[in-house]
């Protein structure tokens, strides 16, 4: 079966790059290399990995991103198909242990090559899951309305 490549990609006069979009990409995000050396890497990583870029690039990916349980490891990132891992315990780049999302994609026509966005969950949707974590609250916000 013949690879049928993607047309090329048309912007508006004066649009962003790509590599400006990557660049200011919002979520943390990784391009491996079919050796799982990681190719590039945005701010938003080097911010979440607290390591400096010249750091990150060509780094294997597995001694970035350790996933704290061993018991239950998976390999996140030796993946040709899309992959998501929700609130896996990872110790990323030099930080201590933390619940991310992990969502690894293949590129198209590019064999080998891997996107993977790293959503560091945020200290509001820990409050929310302890809000609602057990009924103590509830049953105090009770009685002070009865109060």
């Amino acid at each position: 079966m013949a690879v049928v490549p993607a047309p090329p990609v048309r912007q508006a006069q004066g649009a962003p790059s790509l590599d400006d979009i990557f660049t200011a990409f919002p979520v943390a995000t990784l391009i491996l290399a079919p050796d799982n050396r990681i190719a590039n890497a945005n701010v938003q990583a080097e911010t979440l990995l607290n390591m400096a870029r010249s750091a990150i690039i060509g780094a294997q990916v597995t001694r970035i991103i350790r996933t704290v349980e061993m018991e239950g490891r998976f390999d996140l990132c030796h993946t040709d198909k899309p992959l998501a891992a929700y609130d896996v315990e990872v110790h990323a780049g030099r930080t201590a242990a933390m619940e991310v999302d992990l969502l690894v994609a293949p590129i198209p026509d590019r064999e080998g090559w891997r996107v993977v966005s790293i959503h560091a969950q945020s200290q509001a949707q820990k409050l929310a899951d302890r809000r609602t974590a057990g009924g103590t609250r509830s049953a105090m916000g009770a009685a002070a309305i009865l109060a």
